[in-house]
């Protein structure tokens, strides 16, 4: 979806989490604010219509799925392990 769209920005990671919380989050929008969630909010029904065309072709959407680790807390080899399970 957002191969299609050019947003310019320096954090591609919170990128993809903001559009996420738009178009599949639970509130359906993007909480907070910030200069990346304006250039967003630009694109809305754009980033909407391409979502509902990849949906309506019988297009596999590939949703990336992402795991923040608190390394305080776990070592990577352990949070792995336990998501395996």
């Amino acid at each position: 979806v957002v191969a299609s769209v050019e947003i310019p920005c320096r954090n591609e990671s919170l990128l993809y989490v903001l559009i996420y919380e738009l178009l599949m989050g639970p509130y359906q929008k993007i909480r907070g604010g910030g200069a990346l969630k304006r250039l967003i909010m630009k694109k809305e029904t754009v980033l909407r219509d391409v979502l509902k065309q990849c949906s309506t072709k019988n297009t596999k959407l590939i949703i990336p799925r992402y795991v923040r680790i608190n390394s305080i807390k776990f070592t990577l080899k352990d949070a792995i392990s336990d998501l395996k399970r």
